[in-house]
């Protein structure tokens, strides 16, 4: 698609180094709640949910025919503290948007700037405000 002279579809050196340090890892997809029959403590587990919408007329919360609703987004965080509390690494991306915020009070939320290249309006690709979340940084010690 496009109009691409010489379109770079494998980067080679990348996907070799990919590979040597995915050696003795297992990769698994599983539902947000399902992760909790399987992840131990030193697990590290990266959850990317449909984002919250920024908008009422942002409406994509979905990957699939379901819906990612804000039962859904509070039943995440109830899953992202279990681990936390026991011993699995977490982070979490998601939009900046004050439900998330509040849902994650209790978490670190580091904001980033995130490009976007599909929008139906030209003017609003480009960078957007996300947050990734993962539990509170320990306190240092006087």
């Amino acid at each position: 698609m496009g109009r691409y002279r010489k379109p770079r579809i494998v980067n080679d050196d990348l996907l070799e180094l990919a590979s040597e340090r995915l050696q003795g890892v297992t990769l698994l997809t599983e539902s947000f709640e399902g992760v909790l029959t399987c992840a131990r403590p030193g697990d590290f587990v990266y959850f990317d949910p449909p984002y919250h919408p920024l908008s009422a007329t942002s409406n994509f919360t979905g990957y699939t025919g379901g819906q990612f609703t804000e039962d859904d987004q509070y039943r995440l965080r109830d899953v992202f503290r279990v681990l936390a509390e026991r011993g699995v690494h977490v982070m979490l991306s998601n939009s900046d948007t004050p439900l998330i915020r509040e849902l994650y009070r209790d978490f670190h939320i580091e904001t980033i700037r995130a490009r976007r290249a599909i929008n139906t309006n030209l003017a609003r690709r480009g960078p957007v405000r996300e947050v990734l979340i993962i539990p509170p940084l320990p306190r240092s010690v006087p």
